[in-house]
């Protein structure tokens, strides 16, 4: 499965140098109104190999969410040989960086596209750093609540290399998900901190089902609240 990585600035033909990581995007965010949503919006993060895809899958077949994920959405891109598709193609073949606004528009449009009808939207892995997460709701909606899935980096070690063997995916391997590890904690780790305020921390490192009745038991409870945001 193509891995599409996000980069959190701006560069004139839509890519970003690897090189160029951790700099800022929220003085190059395109000035608009952000959009009326008034049903619940969760973000389910955790570090690479936590289980998010799962969850976010068990809780989308049970509660009729919108499955927000960017990968499958720029992946969906290239599919249908959009703008923006062959854009994150030419960056990926160039071995550079989808820029973060151009993954913006489109979950803006993913998101105005479903408002009508969906009951809520479930963020996967989605914002990876507060550059991404202020950016959203400063251009897209307030994000409702966090479901951090923690993992200790043992645990995450361990599933990345054996997915790897049981997968082929290149990005597995033992030296490679040591890094994602460390990017984890250098960029998306600040969300916990900073967000702490509506974030529900979760130990995730038992079987499939024993973590998602408590994800499911938190995610209840944070949708409970009613169907507008709470900020």
């Amino acid at each position: 499965m193509t891995q599409f990585k996000i980069m959190s600035t701006a560069a004139d033909d839509g890519c970003q140098e690897k090189s160029a990581a951790g700099t800022k995007t929220s003085d190059q965010i395109r000035s608009r109104a952000p959009l009326d949503v008034k049903v619940p919006v969760i973000g389910i993060i955790g570090g690479p190999g936590s289980g998010k895809g799962t969850q976010c899958e068990k809780l989308v077949k049970k509660y009729s969410f919108t499955h927000i994920s960017t990968g499958d959405l720029m992946r969906e891109e290239v599919k249908a040989g959009t703008k923006i598709g062959k854009l994150a193609a030419k960056c990926m073949e160039e071995g550079r960086l989808v820029e973060s606004s151009v993954v913006l528009d489109v979950l803006r449009a993913k998101i105005q596209k479903e408002l009508p009808t969906s009951p809520g939207f479930i963020l996967d892995g989605y914002p990876r750093s507060l550059d991404q997460a202020a950016a959203f709701e400063q251009s897209i909606c307030p994000i409702t609540a966090y479901i951090y899935l923690k993992v200790s980096d043992e645990a995450m070690l361990r599933r990345l290399v054996s997915r790897g063997k049981k997968s082929g995916r290149a990005d597995d391997n033992e030296e490679t998900a040591k890094n994602r590890i460390a990017i984890f904690y250098k960029q998306t780790q600040p969300i916990v901190s900073e967000y702490s305020g509506k974030l529900t921390s979760i130990v995730a490192e038992g079987s499939i089902n024993e973590v998602h009745s408590v994800v499911d038991a938190a995610f209840s409870k944070l949708i409970s609240n009613g169907s507008r945001n709470v900020v």
